[in-house]
């Protein structure tokens, strides 16, 4: 029998920003000991930190939240069908503000 491949988990410094993402709601996350270049947009579900969510909520109440609309485009894998394995993040590209995924599949 083989080794089980072991996850890593990553501790959460802070709730920075959220967005809608299609139909998903996504957290901006600053990660302890990393900078904010390496700060990821999460869906709620890969989080474990309703504290800092909570907080950010109680803070941000009111506020318009962000809508994205996913583009599916020739040569994203999407056009080919593929369905994603695990989604480790998601952007939106500087030069034209698309919504860049990053998958396995």
């Amino acid at each position: 029998m083989g080794k089980k491949k072991r996850e890593e988990v990553y501790d959460v410094e802070a709730i920075v920003s959220k967005r809608i993402n299609g139909d998903i709601v996504e957290y901006q996350v600053k990660w302890f000991n990393y900078t904010e270049d390496h700060n990821t947009w999460e869906p709620i579900d890969h989080l474990n930190c309703k504290d800092l969510i909570d907080q950010y909520e109680q803070q941000h109440k009111g506020e318009e939240v962000e809508r994205m609309d996913l583009v599916i485009e020739p040569g994203n894998g999407f056009d080919k069908n593929w369905h994603p394995i695990k989604v480790f993040g998601a952007t939106k590209r500087q030069s034209d503000g698309k919504l860049m995924i990053v998958f396995i599949n």
